[in-house]
């Protein structure tokens, strides 16, 4: 660790990861009542500082994201109090995969965390 906090580089597959989460538009049990374009700034934030920060919990770091979701919202109608959750659920599940990871490959069907140097 060369103490900027950061143990290592962590790469996902930014497009097939949005792809996934793209999937869930128009799903009844989902909370993305409003279009894929409106949640993206919420899912690339969430995706973003799990990159960043792969080694924090997602609390210490909203002051960061919410200032990175209020600069990239655009038209987006979602107010970050709607945002955050979907941020949240992003960033868990980086997390989550990463943990989850046993080396063994990447499936596209499923976007993880495909390495952790």
């Amino acid at each position: 660790m060369d103490g900027s906090g950061m143990t290592g580089a962590v790469m996902i597959d930014i497009d097939a990861e949005l792809s996934c989460w793209r999937q869930l538009e128009g799903s009844a049990t989902s909370e993305f009542v409003f279009l894929f374009h409106e949640w993206e700034p919420a899912i690339r934030v969430g995706i973003h500082a799990y990159l960043a920060y792969p080694d924090r919990d997602f609390d210490s770091l909203e002051p960061v994201i919410v200032a990175a979701y209020q600069r990239i919202r655009g038209r987006s109608r979602i107010p970050w109090t709607r945002a955050a959750p979907a941020a949240r659920r992003v960033w868990q599940k980086l997390h989550d995969d990463s943990l989850a990871d046993d080396g063994g490959g990447w499936d596209s069907t499923t976007p993880r965390v495909m390495a952790r140097a």
